[in-house]
């Protein structure tokens, strides 16, 4: 993954990570799994999410909010943006 870095000061680090490329990802990204967490990211289903959910409780929790934050139905019986009706099961 492509990285850039600015130090503003030495309380303040501004990291940017180019989701685009995991495929240039470093043993250091895959060490700290920087490309699995751009995986999430770049998921465009609840299907991926739910693969990527299965091997990492953090992400679990991370897409569970996602669900919250992405709003809830408008009206009763009408269906989240996603188009499921409930949050995925893991």
């Amino acid at each position: 993954m492509l990285h850039f870095s600015a130090n503003r000061s030495d309380k303040l680090r501004l990291s940017v990570l180019d989701l685009t490329h995991t495929d240039l990802a470093t043993e250091e990204d895959k060490k700290y799994q920087l490309d699995y967490w751009a995986s999430l990211f770049k998921s465009t289903t609840w299907e991926e999410l739910k693969m990527l959910a299965q091997n990492n409780e953090y992400i679990e929790q991370a897409s569970d909010e996602y669900y919250v934050a992405a709003g809830p139905p408008v009206r009763r019986g009408e269906s989240h943006p996603s188009g499921q009706t409930e949050p995925p099961c893991y």
